[in-house]
């Protein structure tokens, strides 16, 4: 299945940004190089998710345990193009049916696992799933039942395909005869590295899922970008601890097969856990949410001495971060953050070290490599193109500070949203650059040629206070240092005369009352102008957020329904306790 253009394929292989490879072809180059050294291991706590075995895996193993797999799926019928949803968490046997399909052609499509029936039937209709694989136990889900619910209640008649059994029938094989079929298979329908190798999703916070087919080549492009901007090593140990079905776990697997090394899965999100992996395995990169990164400096009783001894970076992202997080993990711990902006689409934005040596200035800025006349000179500048956009308008935004709609048209980037016409032409611009609903501003320091975009928050989440706009994450990140506060999250709500204002819904630290006064106040200190100040407060148990650990601000929007919707006093009262 190959969506990008022939002229696309032309022009990215022309510039060396696309090539042969496929993620298969990768692994087996890794195999060929270091066959008998530990590749792949599972987390220590596997069995209490599922009922299999805690595997710790050579190349050699990776890639036979591979091959069984994809002689399964090409026993039950699937070949090049087909597409199958797969829900499965962090275990070797999701890393290995991956490649699995990257070496049959099969289209992979994973969601998660907290996913339900409703998800499973929307993401299977739209992608014309030809079967789901699961396990029959994830956690406390009881798959069988589920899959007997989706037919019971709903009809759907999507086969369902056991993991475990794909292993039993691959294992059943003598393995001459595995690779006899899949040779025979690769010569009468092979796959090329512009083939569209998985179908991910769109993390649900606007409407119906998304689905977003990415080919091989443009896996490899973002892992490119990660492993520069990280600087990761030949040979290093990565620990992911995201999930396989989106562009946070996928950005580890990959640089996993171009770099070898080492790849530690973790599932779920245990933290004493994720940290007696990089101690055990000796990690020398994960990435790692910006709320963890906080509760690791505020609580220093969860870090013994050896934890983080071999960690060189973490990568972090999908929230804002703090820049005296980033400097505290310098000056405690010797390791460096690195701050990512990502999506599913292939879009990719990268402050490092190397780059924005200033922790204050990496927590909030990206190099805007790719953008006419910058001088960056890394890979995005050269393969790719960057330019802001007035969402009202159309037109380009040039000037400083003013906010503007991220555009983006490279290597990475996907062809599109897998059938949806409507929802590309939406998406796109006339000249093929891809619109990604996020508004950052430009912004120019010391050197014209090297300039900067600062994130300011989705463009349906930014606040317009009687004509103004203020950006949530920048207030975010500013309230993340507040001592009263475990987390804070910011979002617009109503008002008649204003348009919208500003409302902050908190979690209090344990012990802890806090007040607007409060918040407004280290805002001010901050020097927030004093139109972005929070008007109302909610105070909550948690924040709402997603499988990927991104905040729900549609759903903090309502707490404030009930502030009065004129100024003074009565709008500055709290609206939950």
């Amino acid at each position: 299945m190959i969506l990008h253009s022939q002229d696309a394929i032309a022009h990215y292989t022309a510039l060396g940004a696309w090539g042969g490879q496929t993620l298969h072809g990768l692994l087996a180059a890794r195999c060929a190089e270091a066959p008998d050294t530990l590749a792949l291991a599972d987390p220590p706590n596997k069995g209490v998710w599922v009922d299999c075995p805690v595997r710790r895996l050579t190349w050699r193993e990776v890639l036979d345990g591979t091959a069984r797999i994809a002689f399964a799926l090409h026993r039950a019928g699937l070949r090049r193009d087909d597409v199958i949803l797969t829900q499965l968490p962090n275990i070797s046997e999701f890393a290995m049916l991956h490649l699995a399909c990257a070496q049959l052609g099969v289209v992979i499509s994973p969601i998660h696992v907290q996913q339900r029936e409703n998800e499973v039937l929307r993401c299977g209709e739209i992608a014309q799933a030809r079967a789901l694989v699961t396990l029959r136990r994830i956690g406390k889900s009881d798959q069988v039942a589920f899959a007997q619910s989706l037919r019971d209640r709903h009809g759907c008649m999507l086969p369902v395909m056991w993991l475990e059994d794909l292993l039993a029938a691959g294992d059943a094989a003598l393995l001459d005869e595995v690779n006899g079929v899949l040779r025979e298979a690769a010569r009468s329908l092979p796959v090329t590295a512009n083939d569209i190798y998985s179908i991910c999703w769109t993390s649900g916070t606007e409407g119906s899922p998304k689905g977003v087919p990415r080919s091989h080549n443009n896996w490899q492009a973002v892992a490119r970008r990660i492993i520069n901007g990280a600087g990761l090593r030949p040979g290093d140990v990565l620990l992911n601890p995201f999930p396989l079905v989106a562009v946070a776990g996928m950005t580890v697997l990959v640089p996993w097969l171009i770099q070898g090394g080492r790849l530690v899965l973790h599932q779920p999100s245990d933290l004493p856990v994720m940290l007696g992996q990089i101690r055990d395995e000796g990690a020398h990169y994960v990435c790692i949410a910006p709320a963890l990164l906080n509760r690791l400096l505020v609580d220093p009783g969860l870090v013994s001495a050896q934890d983080l001894r071999s960690l060189r970076v973490i990568g972090s992202g999908s929230g804002p971060i703090d820049a005296w997080t980033i400097r505290e993990f310098k000056n405690r711990h010797g390791i460096e953050i690195v701050n990512f902006y990502g999506s599913n689409e292939g879009v990719g934005l990268t402050a490092g070290e190397s780059r924005v040596p200033d922790p204050a200035k990496r927590a909030v800025l990206f190099p805007a490599a790719g953008r006419a006349g910058q001088a960056w000179g890394d890979d995005m500048a050269a393969h790719a193109i960057t330019r802001l956009i007035d969402p009202a308008t159309g037109n380009e935004v040039t000037q400083p500070g003013t906010p503007g709609e991220l555009a983006v048209k490279g290597p990475t980037v996907f062809p599109g949203y897998y059938r949806a016409p409507e929802k590309n032409a939406a998406s796109f611009t006339p000249d093929g650059f891809f619109l990604t609903g996020d508004m950052f501003s430009l912004e120019v320091d010391e050197d014209p040629a090297r300039p900067y975009y600062r994130f300011m928050g989705r463009y349906k989440d930014i606040i317009i206070r009687g004509g103004m706009k203020i950006s949530p994450e920048e207030l975010d990140a500013l309230l993340i240092g507040h001592p009263k506060l475990r987390e804070a999250a910011c979002c617009g709500w109503r008002d008649a005369i204003m348009g919208e204002k500003v409302g902050v819904v908190a979690v209090p630290a344990p012990g802890q009352q806090v007040t607007l006064d409060d918040i407004t106040a280290w805002l001010k200190k901050a020097g927030v102008a004093t139109y972005k100040l929070p008007e109302a407060l909610a105070c909550i148990d948690a924040l709402p957020r997603n499988a990927l650990n991104k905040v729900l601000r549609r759903d903090l929007r309502g707490l404030f329904d009930n502030v009065a919707s004129t100024p003074g006093d009565e709008a500055r009262q709290p609206v939950a306790a």
